[in-house]
């Protein structure tokens, strides 16, 4: 009978060891992204978006990414691709991002900057800024981004 229950005590022991080291395990896999990290990210997109690079934004943004677009449509990750697929013929814009704001949420990274672009058309300058912000996730390993919101700002 002592025997009996000495393996049973040894199979809840070695059951909770096996759990906890799982449980690390998977905290020690669970990558986390510095503010600098997540801010390359995003930067890398932006200037995806300017260069019409979809397959670049295909790399950066997670398999269920969506976005509000400026225009306040809600577009899935293939409509996105879709756009950023046909080159752009116009001017490219300079971009400055500032404002950053970056929260670090466990296993999650929210982000919001501003994006200012600035572009000769002719003989006019153009400018003109959005408020964007980002949620990073990860897919596999790796942070992607998961979606993005974009809202134009009024000059006043």
């Amino acid at each position: 009978m002592r025997n009996r229950h000495t393996k049973t005590g040894l199979l809840i022991a070695l059951a909770a060891l096996t759990l906890y080291l799982g449980f690390f395990s998977y905290v020690a896999h669970a990558q986390t992204v510095t503010s600098e990290q997540a801010k390359n990210l995003v930067e890398k997109h932006v200037k995806a978006q300017l260069a019409f690079d979809s397959e670049t934004l295909n790399q950066l943004t997670h398999s269920r990414y969506f976005e509000v677009s400026p225009a306040g449509e809600f577009d899935v990750k293939e409509k996105m691709l879709g756009f950023y697929a046909k080159k752009g013929n116009g001017p490219v814009p300079d971009i400055l991002i500032n404002d950053w704001e970056v929260r670090e949420l466990s296993n999650t990274t929210v982000i919001a900057a501003r994006l200012n672009y600035k572009m000769q058309v002719g003989e006019q300058n153009r400018q003109f800024a959005m408020r964007a912000s980002y949620v990073l996730c990860q897919e596999a390993t790796v942070n992607k981004i998961c979606s993005a919101q974009y809202t134009p700002i009024r000059e006043r």
